[in-house]
This record gives structure tokens, C-alpha cells and sequence, in this order.
């Protein structure tokens, strides 16, 4: 490697970041679903990495559309299973040997005794949009389970709307209306009822202000 003119020796122990992972078959992913399918670690047989990989999503296959690619652990002795997740209103189609997956070496897995990362808390400490949820998910469920369902709801509770105008935005999907071969129509506006219109103007307030 040459720096500033200078020629500099790299020691590489495995091959840097550069592993990609396809599919050794074509699936079918329903809408809004995921499938756990094995898929192969492509490698140059010169390489032989040691250790632990952590696979991420294939920036191309990303931007594809056609599904997100869990990330995971995985070991290069071991079978690799990739996690698809189908976001669309449609099904999508992955055929054999897509890549779908790079990795890159973990110099370190850190074992944590709490898998959820939140401490224990009384349910006084559950934030008020969550409290309804949470009474509702817990009725047949043990105290073990109730515990683990607030731990999952503390963790990721800012992915939960704090009231109907907290809409947040994403950029993993866009939403479409597929309207086929419908013909367009032409409808007048409609005139809105005179008890209605304070309402509608703090709506709008309210929209304004977001």
C-alpha cells in the first residue's frame, strides 16, 4: 500500500470485510412476512478466516427492494442461516445465489446477562402511551413473560407513538396504491359542515406546528 509516495507493508489475518453471503435457493417471501433460509459464505479458498463474522445486508441488495437482511453472528465452520423480512404489500421472489449479505471479522463478542439491556423496574415505570399495550399483552401471559414483555417495550419504546399526531417518518420503505386499470374520477369538493369547522382549523393548527 503506498501512502504520500511511500510504500507500506500490510499482514492481513483474513480477508478484510470482503465475504458475501447468497442464497443456495430461490424463495418466496409472502407480504409482511420473514423466512429463515441457509445461504453460503461466499470465500476465496486461499482465505480461511477464524472466528466469528457478523453479517450485514448487501448494500445493493438493499436498495433493491426486495427484502431487509437480519444482522447476525455467524460462524465460517458452521451453516449459515439468513433471516429475510418481506416488507411489501406484495410477494417478492429471491432467487438462488443472490447475494444478499457481506461480512466483516468481530474481534470481540461481549456477553451480556441481560439480553434486553434493560434493568428491572416496577410497572409504574412504563411510559402512559405504552400502559394500555402492555395491560393488554400481559393477561395470559406468567410473570416471566410479563417481565420479558416489559422489557422488550422499555427498550423500543421510542418506536411506539406517543399520541395520533406523532407519526414519525422512514426511509426503509415507501408506500404505494396500486390502482390497476381503475378509471380516474373527478369529484367537486365538498362543503364542510359549519359545527365541523373549529375542529378543522385546530387540526390544521396542529399540523402546522408538526
Amino acid at each position: 500500500m503506498y501512502v504520500g509516495g511511500t510504500e507500506h507493508e500490510l499482514q492481513l489475518e483474513c480477508h478484510l470485510g470482503c465475504f458475501r453471503v447468497s442464497l443456495k435457493e430461490t424463495i418466496s417471501i409472502p407480504p409482511r412476512s420473514e423466512k429463515i433460509r441457509p445461504g453460503q459464505l461466499l470465500a476465496p479458498s486461499d482465505m480461511n478466516c477464524q472466528g466469528p463474522l457478523e453479517m450485514e445486508a448487501y448494500e445493493k441488495f438493499q436498495k433493491s427492494g426486495k427484502a431487509l437482511l437480519a444482522r447476525s453472528l455467524i460462524d465460517p465452520g458452521d451453516d449459515v442461516m439468513v433471516r429475510l423480512m418481506n416488507l411489501s404489500s406484495n410477494p417478492q421472489i429471491v432467487y438462488k445465489i443472490t447475494v444478499v449479505g457481506t461480512t466483516s471479522a468481530v474481534t470481540r463478542v461481549v456477553e451480556s446477562q441481560d439480553k434486553l439491556g434493560v434493568t428491572d423496574c416496577e410497572d409504574s415505570c412504563i411510559p402512559d402511551h405504552l400502559k394500555e399495550l402492555y395491560s393488554e399483552t400481559i393477561k395470559d401471559l406468567n410473570s416471566d413473560e410479563a417481565e420479558k414483555t416489559k422489557k422488550i417495550l422499555l427498550r423500543f419504546q421510542h418506536l411506539f407513538s406517543k399520541s395520533k399526531d406523532d407519526f414519525g417518518r422512514t426511509s426503509v420503505i415507501k408506500h404505494r396504491i396500486y390502482t390497476e386499470n381503475a378509471k380516474t374520477t373527478k369529484q367537486p369538493p365538498r362543503r364542510l359542515p359549519h359545527h365541523a369547522a373549529d375542529f378543522v382549523d385546530q387540526e390544521v393548527e396542529k399540523m402546522i406546528e408538526k
